[in-house]
């Protein structure tokens, strides 16, 4: 029911966009063109194109300077709410951590400032006004410091600096479910967009939470694509007894068979919960 589209491949970075866009855009659309005419819908269409565009920029600021860290993308796709770059891996300084939240939104800055200069010097253009607006508004609403938007990010990366990763993104995720909760109270009184918003956010904050109580207790998880058979648990861990989960083999970067028990999380939880086993 929900699927993305592929619409093209900037600085080698695939770009999809989601079905619920497509829906949204063709339904203010339709409502334009029968309230306002071919004129009201072609005036979305522009706009819908401006935010598309600047939001894309948006993202690959972030993808461009994680490249400078060494940090690959999957790819960007483009939501009702915004754009989401997928990066391969997070940062492992609060330096990239801060470079790669900024980036998105210094690109919305440079790209109002070159609308800004026909605009002084010649006067309001067709579509340089909205351009304008729409980045103007892009860098402030993502510096607001609400995690997993980019102000978040960098909040994170300036109190990891001082306190640590773990306890920075603790603070950050609190501070994103804070904004959240003011973002669905505005949304209910103005725009509805800023309730979907609001539940992206809280979602996303209470994703790292739980994330961060799971390392405690068990480790870090392993990178994506990534196989560490030095992660197996022993044959004498109660968390391997037979008959406790299924038995998969995989093969790793080099080739080699790696057999590995998969559990149910919620039995691993059980399991530790009542002392049968000791967490890594």
């Amino acid at each position: 029911m929900f699927k993305t589209y592929p619409i093209g491949r900037p600085f080698g970075v695939e770009l999809r966009v989601h079905s619920t866009l497509l829906w949204l855009v063709g339904f203010f659309a339709l409502s334009s063109l029968l309230s306002e005419g071919l004129f009201g819908a072609v005036s979305v269409l522009l706009w819908v194109g401006l935010l598309g565009v600047s939001v894309t920029l948006h993202e690959l600021g972030h993808v461009l300077a994680a490249r400078l860290f060494g940090i690959g993308t999957t790819g960007i796709t483009l939501y009702p709410f915004g754009g989401i770059a997928r990066l391969t891996r997070e940062a492992r300084t609060s330096g990239e951590e801060v470079v790669v939240a900024l980036a998105g939104p210094a690109v919305n800055v440079f790209l109002a400032g070159l609308a800004a200069v026909p605009l002084f010097l010649v006067g309001p253009l067709p579509g340089l006004v909205p351009f304008l607006g729409v980045n103007v508004a892009l860098a402030v609403f993502n510096l607001v410091p609400a995690y997993p938007m980019d102000g978040g990010r960098a909040l994170r990366g300036i109190l990891w600096h001082w306190m640590g990763r773990v306890a920075a993104t603790r603070a950050a995720a609190r501070m994103g479910q804070v904004f959240a909760v003011v973002f669905g109270i505005l949304g209910l009184l103005s725009n509805f967009m800023l309730v979907v918003i609001a539940v992206f956010v809280y979602l996303q904050a209470s994703a790292e939470l739980r994330r961060l109580e799971w390392e405690a207790h068990y480790g870090p998880p392993p990178p994506p694509g990534v196989v560490r058979p030095t992660a197996l648990p022993p044959r004498s861990s109660p968390f391997a007894a037979p008959g406790g989960g299924r038995r998969v083999v995989l093969r790793d970067g080099d080739g080699r068979e790696v057999h590995i028990t998969v559990m149910d999380p919620w039995e691993v939880l059980r399991r530790y919960r009542h002392g049968e086993g000791t967490a890594r």
